[in-house]
């Protein structure tokens, strides 16, 4: 009799087929990856990809959108039953800046996602799309509202969208110069301490970014 298969089981092997696919996709490409790899690197049958994934591209759309590397708060910024406008500006930014900083607590792991991220850029399948259109603008535009309420605007304007983008690419520049973050400066990024305390002087910029803003429409309310 064969053993039985246990939720738990069947959960690890769908994480390691996950790693192993955000590994070598990032590393490879698509393209250049086949499912025996794939299924080599996480030491699992080759059926095993299309029992749990559908095929090749499946496993590559889940690895891509695993949330195995985020905290979540960049999707709660849209979907906190407390409303953005019910939330203190700091609390806003402290949720969205940890949702691109805190995937740097995992490491190796972080620089696949980037990798992949990149490699989806350049050699695109319509997931970085999704992307856009389904999670970064719903939050952007989320941010935006927030902000002109925090400013005192009826609606978002260029200066406001300038603003939003601006403070969202804080934690975006982290994430994505991790390498060479830790070329110049590896004690930032040392451990989990070392990047709470880059992620709180990063909220720090971004109110200020705020205040600065507001001194410029007090000032200069038409440009």
């Amino acid at each position: 009799m064969s053993p039985t298969v246990t939720s738990k089981d069947a959960s690890c092997t769908g994480e390691r087929l996950l790693k192993s696919a955000l590994q070598l996709f990032a590393e490879r490409g698509f393209a250049n990856t086949s499912i025996r790899e794939l299924a080599k690197k996480a030491e699992v049958n080759v059926s095993a990809v299309s029992y749990y994934f559908t095929d090749k591209a499946g496993l590559y759309r889940a690895a891509y959108n695993d949330n195995l590397l985020s905290s979540g708060l960049f999707e709660r910024m849209v979907t906190n039953p407390t409303p953005l406008s019910e939330q203190t500006l700091r609390q806003v930014l402290s949720d969205l800046i940890k949702s691109f900083v805190e995937p740097l607590k995992h490491g190796d792991v972080a620089a696949w996602r980037i990798r992949l991220h990149m490699r989806e850029m350049l050699e695109p399948s319509g997931l970085w799309e999704d992307e856009i259109h389904k999670e970064i603008l719903p939050a952007q535009k989320a941010l935006q509202q927030r902000l002109c309420q925090e400013l005192g605007l009826a609606q978002p304007d260029d200066r406001i969208l300038r603003l939003a983008l601006s403070i969202a690419g804080l934690g975006v520049h982290l994430l994505v110069s991790r390498d060479v973050v830790q070329g110049v400066a590896p004690q930032l990024l040392a451990n989990e301490k070392a990047i709470d305390d880059y992620t709180d002087q990063l909220l720090e910029y971004a109110l200020a970014m705020v205040e600065c803003e507001r001194r410029r429409l007090e000032t200069r309310p038409h440009l």
